[in-house]
């Protein structure tokens, strides 16, 4: 089967409209060796809640046989479940879609085997939690583990973002995103999910393919960690019940790390627990990425090992922060935690943190090259630019931070060195030493 939509055609569903922003409408498939080539299409109140497979549209397990296959300038708006789904599908494009009011993920990688696609261009605003259950855990480190069940077919949802890339093998590039738990979801699976879950690989430990030039804004309200780019939340089986899956959004060292290594020890000898030596590790790479108005960090991540090149965050509570013992390799970043414009988010901005750097936990390394922070910090009496209106931020309601604030903020118990430019304007570092301090070098010039 062949299926061919171009220039302006409508697809619009009856349906059944429940509660929480749940709903009955139609779907669109390819499967079984067809083929999909979707273009200019607007899907309008499509998708099933809570029932798998049902979406506005879905490449469902087609290998490599759909790699010409696309999917784009397409608009889904009230979707009742997500906006696309690649499934086990390998090497299909979806381009230059908008995705709007939509319940659950909207750009969806379902199983974590999925790799070598391109989502590029694609817009997602205005995302709802399925079932109105939503991950929250104030500024605390845990969340209790959501399970799956009828009102939650896939209790990730709980943090139901613009972008959810279970396998980082792919090419993620120029996508912007607004709303949601997060912008851009990464889970960390340690193996694969629904009819894909016998496979023998490790999705969170895939490297990067792209990961380039997105940006994300007016989201990460529901949790302090959870950053607008969210590298966490583990995804597996319950040992007790095996075929019930079970989200942990929060930290979790068991199941949530990941260990990128250049050697795939799932096909050289079976074993994808094996231990990556210290010549083969790898780093995940992101770049050029952009921030805007989000009420936790630009990027969170529970595992380190990320080489982070071109970052910018502007009206942030945090810039960047690290909450593994694997640092980050920073370069050409950006952090404005206070641009001075009115913040159009729910409460008080002053409750708010400016904060530019935290790295919590202890034997860590980062390296920091190119770095400015602006108006990060709160302008109080033990700070040198505590009389300057344009240095540091104040703690008004409208624009203002908490008097909390710093540009640095870390937990530091081995030794930790920075080398690099760094332009700071306004500032009030913390230093929280719960350890001993053996050794620390900040160079600035």
């Amino acid at each position: 089967m062949i299926a061919f939509c171009t220039h302006h055609v409508n697809l619009y569903s009856f349906y059944l409209l429940h509660l929480f922003l749940q709903g009955f409408g139609g779907h669109i498939m390819v499967h079984s060796s067809g083929k999909g080539y979707v273009q200019g299409v607007e899907l309008f109140r499509m998708g099933q809640t809570n029932i798998l497979g049902r979406y506005p549209f879905h490449f469902h397990v087609l290998g490599e046989e759909c790699s010409d296959c696309y999917f784009k300038e397409n608009s889904i708006h009230k979707s009742f479940y997500r906006c696309i789904s690649i499934h086990g599908t390998h090497s299909t494009t979806v381009s230059e879609n908008v995705g709007y009011d939509v319940t659950g993920y909207c750009y969806y990688l379902e199983d974590g085997v999925e790799e070598d696609n391109i989502l590029s261009f694609n817009l997602a605003a205005h995302i709802h939690p399925v079932s109105n259950i939503i991950a929250n855990a104030g500024g605390g480190q845990y969340i209790p583990v959501f399970a799956q069940s009828k009102d939650l077919i896939n209790p990730a949802d709980v943090t139901a973002s613009g972008f959810y890339i279970t396998n980082l093998h792919n090419d993620v590039i120029g996508n912007a995103c607004s709303g949601g738990w997060s912008g851009y979801a990464l889970p960390v699976l340690h193996s694969p999910i629904g009819s894909h879950k016998n496979v023998n690989m490790r999705p969170g430990n895939r490297l990067t393919k792209t990961f380039d030039g997105n940006t994300a804004h007016s989201t990460g309200w529901w949790w302090s960690h959870a950053g607008a780019i969210y590298s966490g939340g583990s995804l597996y089986y319950s040992s007790q019940y095996p075929s019930r899956l079970e989200y942990n959004a929060g930290r979790d060292q068991a199941k949530g790390g990941r260990s990128p290594c250049l050697t795939d020890y799932c096909s050289t000898n079976g074993d994808c627990g094996s231990y990556c030596f210290e010549g083969e590790r790898a780093w995940y790479q992101l770049s050029n990425s952009k921030i805007f108005l989000t009420a936790s960090s630009g990027l969170s991540s529970w595992s380190g090992g990320m080489e982070i090149e071109g970052f910018e965050a502007h009206d942030v509570e945090l810039g960047l922060e690290s909450l593994s013992a694997i640092g980050f390799g920073i370069s050409d970043f950006f952090i404005e935690c206070r641009s001075g414009e009115e913040w159009d988010m729910p409460g008080n901005p002053s409750q708010v943190s400016a904060n530019g750097f935290k790295w919590y936990d202890t034997n860590q390394e980062h390296i920091i090259t190119a770095a400015t922070f602006k108006n990060c910090g709160s302008r109080k009496s033990d700070n040198v630019y505590d009389s300057s209106p344009t240095r540091g931020c104040s703690t008004n309601s409208v624009n203002g931070c908490t008097s909390s604030s710093s540009v640095w903020s870390f937990v530091v118990s081995i030794v930790m060195v920075m080398v690099f430019p760094i332009y700071i304007r306004g500032y009030h570092n913390k230093l929280y030493p719960s350890r001993k301090m053996t050794h620390l070098m900040l160079n600035f010039h």
